[in-house]
C-alpha cells in the first residue's frame, strides 16, 4: 500500500479503522509532509513519509535493535506526575 497511492476508503479497509479516523489523519499528516495527493482522491505517501514510519533503510538487524527487550535500568518508565512512576517500565520500543 505504501508503494502507491490509495483511496483513503482502502486505507481505512487495510489498517481496519473508520474512514473519518482516517481523513483526521490525512490531514494532519498532510501538513506534516508525510503524505501528498498524487491524483483526485489518492494519497501517496512521500519520501519523508516513507522515512517517518521507518520504510527506509530499516535492516533486520536495526529492527531487531528496535523491539529487543531491555533490562529494566534501561527501559523507559512512564510517569503520571513528576516523581510519580507508573509500575510497568517498557522493556522495548515495539507498540504497546
Amino acid at each position: 500500500m505504501f508503494n502507491k497511492p490509495a483511496r483513503p476508503a482502502d486505507i481505512a479497509k487495510t489498517a481496519n479503522m473508520s474512514f473519518s479516523t482516517v481523513m483526521i489523519a490525512s490531514n494532519r499528516t498532510g501538513k506534516g509532509g508525510i503524505h501528498h495527493f498524487a491524483r483526485k482522491g489518492f494519497y501517496a505517501v512521500t519520501e519523508k513519509g516513507k522515512i517517518a514510519l521507518g520504510l527506509l533503510n530499516v535492516s533486520g538487524q536495526k529492527a531487531a535493535g528496535i523491539l529487543r527487550h531491555l533490562p529494566v535500568e534501561k527501559a523507559f518508565h512512564f510517569y503520571a506526575d513528576i516523581g510519580k512512576p507508573l509500575t510497568f517500565p517498557r522493556k522495548s520500543w515495539c507498540i504497546l
